[in-house]
């Protein structure tokens, strides 16, 4: 019946809270003949000594053990179909006891369900309650005023296999899968652990995942996208609230924290595999990380989680089988979700890009500013054995030390008196002061990126005496230049890894490095070419075109290079 183990223990949470019960605790064991015991305590009302069907009375567990059967508690309900119960049992155990008592019993009524005996005697009925008492069981509150006791008594075949694993299992999926409940003041233990709920959207204040960076992720006060649609139910006879809820993630404090890196984007579940529509019925998850099809996976939505709430007059539409965590929702429902969606995957995709633009480029602003980068240090290896790009006599080098020099102090000077800055006074300032030895170095060479006003790709200037290139971040060429620094070389997917502003800080590919130079050798000519002939307007406008023709031909070539390595790749297969 496609029911897991894990699955098995939630249809029994599921009806202690169908039950009205405030404590639900869960136990895991392993039994002296080596079988896996799991069973579930809750206070809520108990099962019916009598359930009356159709003018007959029935004995109450053994109704509730019959596959089918199913007595209404009142109100909205999690159970639905009335097999919760005798699948969840028939699929996990050899052998489930039950012990239940109403508010005005003094003692367990108990029956069960034995595979194996029912194999011997031919009999699936299970047997007419009995007095008896669960004294075998290690119960937190051995004496309620009422309440109901489901054991799994010999689970067999179990997934996870050991119970570590299930206990693992059940204390990282309940909180979520529970967490409007455990929110809402209700009480779910896991083998004495107390569960915290788990919010996959990241808004829920007393969430254990949300909080302070780096142990959590800061929590989203509002929505980026809600809507809420209305649904007719199978038979067009009412219509019922559909809420679809979208967030964005803080993602530029997330990329600028410290311990920040592809392990904890994974501990914390931003993963593509989570990405999707938590799906949420009557308050309790039933799926986590669906796409429905309505937008693709990718890195760029990392930072992007989702939400749709469902009532149960709904199932048959949202395609809601016995076994609640299997769904297929009609088209017609899918097609309402998308329209409500307006397209934001795709808008959250582009602030991704967007957000990561600048990102990597404060981080290239602030590795220039320090510590060279591999291209940087061969150049200045090498500038020893050139010429000179800007002849100055020695009292002009001293001016140039003493004006790098107040800039300095005035620098470090801001930092102490900002009662805003994050990172280490002592790290900020140790950054500035490696920033300006190396302008006053006449062979140190820089890399860096800003936004330029003209369409050129890269223009040059000097530091200090350092030589510096800089890369204009809106020409059509830096998207590749960013992938091919950060070893995501891809030119049809242009941010396939959430590789990040870390990476960018640790070091460069080959091919970037081999960018740097030719950029560094352009940067160093033209000004060479300027300390020269500065005083040439004619000299100068002609470098200034031929720097723009070149950056236009390189837009260009740019722009159809998908087209010429299609056509190339087509080639390739005709042969």
């Amino acid at each position: 019946m496609g029911i897991s183990t894990i699955e098995g223990i939630f249809e029994l949470v599921d009806n202690a809270l169908d039950a009205g019960a405030e404590h639900i605790h869960i136990h895991v064991e392993e039994t002296d003949d080596g079988f896996i015991r799991i069973y579930v305590e809750d206070d809520g009302n108990g099962i019916a000594k009598k359930i009356e069907q159709d003018g007959t009375q029935y004995d109450g567990i053994t109704y509730a053990l019959a596959f089918g059967d199913r007595y209404d508690q009142g109100g909205l309900q999690i159970g639905k179909f009335g097999w919760g119960l005798p699948a969840a049992a028939t699929c996990t155990s050899l052998r489930t006891e039950i012990y239940t008592q109403e508010s005005d019993e003094s003692r367990w009524r108990y029956s069960y369900i034995d595979i194996e005996e029912m194999e011997e005697t031919n009999n699936t009925r299970p047997p007419t309650a009995k007095k008896a008492s669960p004294e075998h069981l290690d119960l937190v509150n051995p004496d309620p005023e009422s309440g109901t006791i489901v054991s799994f008594e010999r689970c067999d075949k179990t997934e996870p296999k050991t119970v570590r694993g299930i206990v693992s299992r059940l204390i990282s999926e309940v909180p979520q899968v529970y967490r409007d409940y455990i929110d809402g003041s209700k009480i779910i233990t896991v083998n004495g652990t107390e569960l915290e709920p788990k919010d996959p959207l990241f808004m829920m204040e007393g969430a254990h995942n949300v909080g302070d960076l780096p142990e959590n992720v800061p929590q989203v006060e509002e929505p980026y996208h809600q809507k809420t649609i209305q649904v007719e139910d199978e038979k067009g006879e009412s219509t019922h609230p559909v809420k679809i809820t979208v967030v964005w993630l803080n993602m530029e404090s997330i990329r600028k924290c410290d311990e920040w890196s592809g392990d904890w984007m994974s501990n914390n579940g931003l993963v593509e595999r989570n990405q999707g529509f938590s799906l949420v019925r009557h308050g309790r998850e039933i799926r986590q990380g669906l796409t429905l099809g309505l937008f693709n996976r990718h890195a760029e939505k990392n930072y992007m989680r989702a939400e749709i709430r469902f009532p149960p007059q709904l199932d048959s539409r949202f395609g809601v089988q016995t076994n609640k965590s299997r769904l297929d929702p009609e088209q017609a429902i899918k097609d309402k979700i998308n329209d409500a969606l307006e397209n934001t995957p795709e808008q959250l995709a582009q602030k991704y890009r967007k957000v990561t633009k600048q990102l990597r480029k404060e981080a290239n602003q602030d590795q220039d500013n320090a510590t060279p980068t591999p291209s940087e240090r061969s150049a200045e290896k090498a500038a020893k054995f050139l010429k000179t790009p800007k002849k100055q006599s020695k009292e002009e080098q001293e001016e140039v030390k003493e004006r790098l020099e107040e800039q300095k102090q005035e620098e470090i000077e801001e930092i102490k008196e900002d009662p805003n800055v994050n990172e280490s006074e002592e790290k900020l300032i140790e950054k500035i002061e490696q920033k300006y030895e190396r302008q006053k170095n006449p062979n140190s060479h820089n890399v860096t990126v800003d936004t330029l006003g003209t369409g050129h790709f890269y223009k040059s200037d000097f530091r200090g005496r350092q030589v510096n290139a800089i890369i204009n971040d809106q020409h059509k060429f830096y998207d590749i230049y960013e992938q091919i620094q950060t070893g995501s070389i891809s030119i049809e997917d242009a941010a396939a890894t959430d590789g990040g502003v870390e990476n960018l800080q640790q070091g460069q590919t080959e091919a970037s490095i081999l960018i740097d130079h030719m950029l560094l050798s352009a940067a160093r000519a033209e000004l060479w070419m300027k300390d020269r002939y500065g005083d040439d307007d004619e000299v100068m406008e002609y470098m200034y075109q031929f720097r723009s023709e070149w950056s236009e031909a390189l837009r260009a070539f740019v722009k159809y290079m998908q087209d010429g390595q299609k056509e190339a790749i087509a080639k390739l297969a005709e042969k």
